[in-house]
C-alpha cells in the first residue's frame, strides 16, 4: 500500500475524513485516542505538578542592555 499525503482537514471524531488515505487512519485514531485520554489528565497534572509546568513554559531570555557608549574623537595634530 502506497500513502499519500492528502490536504489536513479538520473533522469531528467519527467523521469520515476527506482525502485520507487508509494507511494514514489507524495514525489518526491513535491520535484522537491519545489527546482524549491526556485532555483528561491535564487538570490533575496542573494540580500535581504546577512548578515544573511553569518551569517548562517560561521565558528564559537574557538581554545585554548597553551601560554607555564610546565616540572616537580624532586627536588634534599640533
Amino acid at each position: 500500500m502506497v500513502c499519500t499525503r492528502g490536504p489536513l482537514v479538520a473533522v469531528a471524531a467519527g467523521e469520515e475524513q476527506p482525502g485520507t488515505d487508509a494507511c494514514e487512519r489507524p495514525q489518526l485514531e491513535d491520535n484522537r485516542q491519545y489527546w482524549g485520554q491526556r485532555l483528561l489528565t491535564i487538570d490533575s497534572d496542573l494540580e500535581r505538578e504546577p512548578e515544573p509546568i511553569r518551569r517548562t513554559f517560561a521565558l528564559q531570555i537574557h538581554r545585554v542592555e548597553p551601560a554607555g557608549a564610546i565616540h572616537p574623537w580624532p586627536q588634534e595634530v599640533g
